[in-house]
């Protein structure tokens, strides 16, 4: 059953399995509110299907919003696939991203100028052991015995999101922080992170939140 899809006939989706292969590149021709219909956008041919099974669609709003579908073959031609049991997995904004909870350990390092002035060159200071408490595409919540103020800059380094996969480094600044007993909170801002790397980690943040919804359908 669809649930809150913005699908436009005509945007353009990657249609990906569960592993985030892409299989092809396509274009949406129709779309009733329940049901999809995507056709390779080269013109060619597109990957025959098992009926039933699910993949991911993922693509871009024409206001540049990015959106992340799951829907299940119902029907195919050489040229085109039919999709229903849509559903909206997230939606995330240029500057708003979907928050998953974690619980990572990671390396901390405090980047400073070398001496005042714009110009000097920034230099590490000590590293420090710290616990990643939150992650989306944009920043991290994570815990720190060190003290740090808002607008430091700080390395997350060593930070296995994705348990199995390369880990993630990080360069953030401090936004927010406040005292928690026995340690100390900062909210961080992501900063000059490449955009394939913005990828990499709202894939993995999103394999999280599928095994979560796993965890918990298998609950009920």
């Amino acid at each position: 059953m669809a649930n809150h899809l913005e699908i436009e006939v005509g945007m353009l989706l990657e249609v990906l399995t569960e592993d985030n292969d892409v299989l092809f590149r396509g274009r949406v021709t129709d779309f009733d509110g329940d049901s999809i219909c995507i056709e390779n956008n080269t013109g060619g041919s597109v990957p025959s299907v098992v009926y039933n099974t699910e993949y991911k669609l993922r693509g871009h709003l024409s206001d540049d919003r990015r959106v992340v579908y799951h829907g299940t073959v119902c029907g195919s031609t050489k040229t085109m696939w039919k999709m229903d049991q849509l559903a909206n997995w997230f939606t995330w904004e240029k500057r708003e991203f979907f928050r998953q909870n974690i619980s990572v350990e990671a390396v901390l390092t405090r980047i400073k100028r070398a001496e005042d002035g714009p110009a000097a060159p920034m230099i590490d200071e000590d590293e420090y052991n710290c616990q990643l408490f939150d992650v989306s595409g944009g920043g991290v919540l994570l815990a720190c015995d060190a003290m740090f103020e808002v607008g430091d800059q700080l390395r997350v380094s060593n930070a296995e999101i994705l348990p199995g996969t390369q880990p993630f480094t990080f360069q953030c600044s401090v936004r927010r922080m406040e005292q928690a007993p026995y340690t100390n909170l900062y909210g961080c801002q992501f900063l000059r992170m490449r955009p394939n790397e913005q990828d990499r980690l709202v894939r993995a943040i999103f394999m999280l939140q599928r095994e979560e919804a796993k965890r918990l359908r298998g609950r009920s």
